[in-house]
């Protein structure tokens, strides 16, 4: 029965990342700046005068990601909890 709850899971991650990301960024060029001032170090974009910019996309990203991955693991668990 874990099969199912991992279908079931990969399901709703993605269609709610789906949702999330047609909400949340403007195209993909956005998501993949978003990608970019999260990996840059802080220091560095803190001396090109773009922390502000770092730090509202990088929470921007790990909103997405945790609101596309959390929903996603608790299907599981609870479809895994419920069949057992």
């Amino acid at each position: 029965m874990e099969i199912l709850g991992i279908v079931a899971a990969l399901g709703v991650s993605f269609g709610i990342g789906r949702l999330l990301f047609g909400w949340m960024f403007d195209g993909f060029d956005e998501f993949m700046e978003c990608v970019r001032y999260s990996l840059m170090p802080d220091m560095i974009s803190l001396f090109r005068g773009e922390y502000f910019e770092d730090m509202v996309k990088s929470f921007k990203l790990s909103v997405f990601l945790i609101g596309t991955i959390g929903p996603g693991v608790l299907t599981f668990v609870s479809l895994t909890n419920y069949f057992n």
